[in-house]
C-alpha cells in the first residue's frame, strides 16, 4: 500500500468519525449554498432547515483573511427555506470567503458550512453544503465606483445615466450603490441619476449627511445604497383603492407606484436607514401619456391609504417634486367631485384642477359651494397653497386680529412675509370679513411680483368699464394689471364691480387664470 493511498484512508476514517456522532443526531438539520454574482458583487446564501417554517436562521461570513464581514438573522419560511442577500464592498479582496449558517436547535457541530470565490468580472456558481433553497432572479444593480462619478459637472451636478429598463424592469426592484465617501468625490456638487422612469437628485448636503453616518476610518470601504422598487399592480391598487375610499375621490395612478430606500452599509454588514432629509431631494417621474396633467401631482402613499400631496411641476413630459422624506409614492390623477358642481358649470373645470392642487377645498366631503362667498383669510390661503409659501417660522404677522389659534394664522403670516397682504390699517386684517373683488385684484398682483410675472398695462384698459370710476385709487394699478393678464374679467354688462364681494367659484378661477399665466398650471 503507498503512502499516498495510506494517507487518504486515514483522512477517510477521521472524516468518518467526526460524521458518525451526527448520523445519529436527533435535532434538526440545515443546509446552506453560497454564490456571488462578480459583476455586482452581490451574494446570495440559501438553504432549508428540516423543522420547517418560523425557525431563527443565523448566518456568518468571513472574508480571505479571516475577517468576520458580514453577520444575520433571519425567519425561515414554508418548508424551512431561507435567504441571505447582501453585497460585497467596491474594496473587497479577490479571494475565498467562508459561510457558516446555524438555526434554532442547530449545534455548532451541525452548523453548515460553505464557501463562494470572489474573482471581479467573473460569475461563481454556487457553492453547496447540501440540497434545498434555490436562489430569486436578480434585481437590476448598478454599481458605481470613484471613476464612474469623476465625470465633468454641469449646473452644479454630476449626472450618471443608469441603463434603460434597469428602474421599472421585469425585475421589479432596482439598486444603485455608491462609495460611502462620494460626497467627498464628487466635491461641492450635486448627484444626478437619470434612466427612463425616473430622475433622482440627491443634495451635496445629504450625501455628506450619509457620508457622516460611517466611522471615518471605513468611509471609503463602505456603501450607500439607493433601492428604487416597483410596486406589483394587485398592490398598488390596493393601496390606491384604500386611498380613494378615505379620500372619496377618484384616483388614477399616472405611472408606475415606487418605494424609495435609501441606506449605508458597512464592510460588517451593518446598515442604517436614512427616511427623512433636511434638504429635499428631487424626483421627476415619467408620466403616462394619456394623464390629465392639469389633475396630476406627486403623492406619499401610507400604508394604510392616507394621501399626502407632496406636489409638483410639469417640465419635459415629466412631474418633478421635493421629497422631504422616503418611502411610497406616485403620481396621481386626483378627479374630486362635488354634488352642487355639475359639469356644464361655468367654473367647473376652474374648481376641478384648483381641487385637484389642492389650493380649493369642499365646505363638506360631497358639497364646494360655488356661490358662497370668501373671507380675507381664505383667499390670502388659497394663493399662500397656490404659490407653496410657508411662514419662516420667524416672522408673524402684525395683526391684533389674527390670533395665533385661528385655522388662518400660519396663512396669513406666510402671505404678510411674501408682501402679498397688507392690512385694513396698521394693526388689523380684518381676515373674517368678506373679500372685494378689487382686494383679490391687489393680491393677484402681488402675487405676479412674486412669481416674476409682472405685465405692462396697455394704455386705456378701463375705458371700456362703465364703472371704472368705482375702482378705489390704490386698487387702480393691480385692477388693470389683472385685466391686462385676463385674470379678472368683467361682466356681460361691462361692468367691473369693484366692491362686489367674490364667489367661492369665482376665487378658484381667477387663482387657476393666475397659475396659467404664470406657467404654473396646464
Amino acid at each position: 500500500m503507498t503512502k499516498k493511498v495510506l494517507a487518504f484512508l486515514l483522512t477517510i476514517g477521521v472524516i468518518a468519525s467526526l460524521l458518525a456522532p451526527a448520523a445519529f443526531a436527533t435535532g434538526p438539520a440545515i443546509t446552506a449554498s453560497a454564490q456571488i454574482d462578480n459583476k455586482t458583487r452581490e451574494v446570495k446564501i440559501s438553504g432549508q432547515i428540516s423543522s420547517g417554517a418560523g425557525q431563527q436562521v443565523t448566518v456568518k461570513v468571513q472574508g480571505p483573511q479571516n475577517e468576520q464581514l458580514y453577520v444575520n438573522q433571519t425567519t425561515s419560511l414554508a418548508n424551512g427555506s431561507y435567504q441571505f442577500v447582501y453585497t460585497l464592498s467596491s474594496t473587497a479582496r479577490e479571494g475565498q470567503y467562508g459561510v457558516v449558517v446555524g438555526g434554532s436547535g442547530i449545534s455548532k457541530e451541525e452548523q453548515a458550512v460553505t464557501s463562494f470565490t470572489y474573482t471581479a468580472g467573473t460569475t461563481t456558481p454556487p457553492v453547496s453544503s447540501g440540497g434545498g433553497g434555490g436562489t430569486t432572479p436578480e434585481p437590476g444593480v448598478v454599481n458605481l465606483t470613484k471613476d464612474d462619478l469623476k465625470g465633468n459637472p454641469s449646473a452644479g451636478k454630476v449626472s450618471i445615466t443608469i441603463p434603460q429598463g434597469t428602474i421599472g424592469g421585469s425585475n421589479g426592484s432596482a439598486k444603485v450603490v455608491l462609495p460611502a465617501n462620494t460626497a467627498d468625490i464628487i466635491g461641492d456638487n450635486s448627484l444626478e441619476l437619470k434612466s427612463d422612469k425616473l430622475t433622482i437628485v440627491i443634495p451635496h448636503s445629504v450625501l455628506v449627511i450619509l457620508q457622516g453616518a460611517v466611522p471615518a476610518d471605513v468611509q471609503a470601504t463602505s456603501e450607500i445604497s439607493l433601492t428604487v422598487s416597483t410596486l406589483p399592480k394587485q398592490q398598488s391598487d390596493s393601496l390606491l383603492e384604500k386611498a380613494a375610499s378615505g379620500d372619496k375621490s377618484g384616483l388614477n395612478a399616472a405611472g408606475s407606484v415606487y418605494e424609495f430606500k435609501l441606506t449605508v452599509k458597512m464592510p460588517n454588514g451593518e446598515e442604517k436607514t436614512i427616511t427623512s432629509f433636511e434638504e429635499p431631494l428631487e424626483i421627476a417621474f415619467a408620466i403616462d401619456a394619456d394623464a390629465d396633467q392639469a389633475l396630476l401631482g406627486v403623492y406619499f402613499i401610507a400604508n394604510d391609504g392616507t394621501l399626502e400631496y407632496i406636489g409638483g411641476k410639469i417640465q419635459n413630459g415629466q412631474m418633478l417634486a421635493k421629497i422631504s422624506h422616503f418611502s411610497i409614492y406616485a403620481v396621481l390623477e386626483y378627479k374630486k367631485s362635488f354634488t352642487d358642481v355639475t359639469a356644464g358649470f361655468w367654473a367647473a373645470r376652474d374648481i376641478q384642477v384648483m381641487a385637484a392642487k389642492h389650493i380649493v377645498y369642499g365646505k363638506t366631503e360631497s358639497t364646494f359651494d360655488p356661490k358662497g362667498q370668501v373671507t380675507r383669510a381664505e383667499f390670502a390661503a388659497f394663493l399662500v397653497r397656490a404659490l407653496e409659501l410657508k411662514a419662516s417660522g420667524v416672522a408673524k404677522s402684525p395683526f391684533a386680529d389674527v390670533a395665533s389659534d385661528k385655522w388662518y394664522a400660519g396663512a396669513v403670516a406666510a402671505a404678510y412675509e411674501a408682501k402679498l397682504i397688507s392690512g385694513k390699517d396698521a394693526a388689523h386684517f380684518k381676515p373674517e370679513g368678506l373679500i372685494t373683488r378689487e382686494e383679490m385684484a391687489v393680491m393677484i398682483a402681488r402675487a405676479l411680483e412674486k412669481q416674476a410675472k409682472a405685465t405692462t398695462v396697455a394704455d386705456g384698459l378701463l375705458n371700456k368699464f362703465g364703472d371704472r370710476g368705482n375702482v378705489s385709487k390704490w386698487a387702480l394699478e393691480a385692477m388693470q394689471i389683472s385685466l391686462q393678464a385676463n385674470i379678472l374679467l368683467g361682466n356681460a354688462d361691462s361692468k367691473l364691480l369693484p366692491a362686489a364681494n367674490a364667489s367661492r367659484a369665482e376665487s378658484a378661477a381667477v387663482i387657476r387664470r393666475m397659475l396659467d399665466y404664470a406657467g404654473s398650471t396646464k
